[in-house]
């Protein structure tokens, strides 16, 4: 059965930021697909000599020789985007020369963001109790069912604060699958009717739903696809 679930893991996250958090959680979750299906490409980029001598405590004292490199990686592996090789360039920080004083956290190579402080109100609820003239399943119905009135109307007035302070909803994707999907076709080469053939035996979703799914997956996340052959 396949689970949905929300970027970042939050329902909410500040619209204004340049890069939102959950375009970062969904780049980092594709790059955390690539190196499972396909471990050579951090294998390629970690094992470059060519970081030995570019880089010294972390610092890039050769940029120019540092961008042939990632240039010349990312173009290996259909992975030229620009936030592309910012993780490959941080993985390599991270697993290779991190420094000790470095206060931010590394998460797959991809810096997530921290908006402005967003708090909701306390969620309370509070109804009669028991009265001796009536019988607990009544009053347990009773209680769910204000429980379930009261709940949502919390969720309503929770998202109109959100949304008066520049948050928007997270986006909610169907299943993990998807960063797999465009993982294979994009670094392991293989085309759309391979991926769909790869799916479990017994799985009705069409050759055009898995096409659909690592093309929209590839604009969501700002991936340039390769062409297929």
């Amino acid at each position: 059965m396949r689970k949905s679930f929300r970027l970042t893991g939050g329902e909410f996250e500040p619209q204004s930021f340049p890069t939102r958090d959950s375009l970062d959680d969904a780049r980092n979750r594709f790059m955390g697909a690539v190196v499972q299906v396909e471990r050579r490409v951090l294998e390629a980029l970690l094992g470059d000599p060519v970081w030995d001598s570019t880089l010294i405590g972390g610092q890039i004292p050769e940029r120019a020789k540092a961008r042939r490199a990632l240039r010349k990686w990312g173009k290996c592996w259909n992975l030229t985007d620009s936030w592309c090789l910012n993780w490959a360039f941080e993985r390599i920080r991270l697993v290779r020369w991190r420094a000790s004083n470095e206060k931010y956290i590394f998460l797959g190579g991809v810096k997530l963001t921290s908006g402005p402080p967003f708090k909701a109100e306390a969620f309370r609820f509070e109804m009669p109790g028991l009265d001796h003239r009536q019988d607990w399943k009544s009053f347990e119905q009773q209680a769910k069912k204000r429980f379930r009135d009261e709940l949502k109307a919390y969720k309503e007035r929770v998202t109109r604060t959100a949304e008066l302070q520049g948050y928007v909803r997270t986006p909610e994707l169907r299943t993990q699958e998807h960063f797999f999907w465009l993982a294979c076709y994009q670094v392991k080469g293989k085309r759309f009717i391979d991926v769909w053939k790869s799916l479990p035996r017994g799985d009705n979703r069409s050759k055009q739903a898995v096409h659909k799914a690592i093309v929209d997956l590839a604009e969501q996340i700002g991936l340039t696809l390769r062409r297929s052959e």
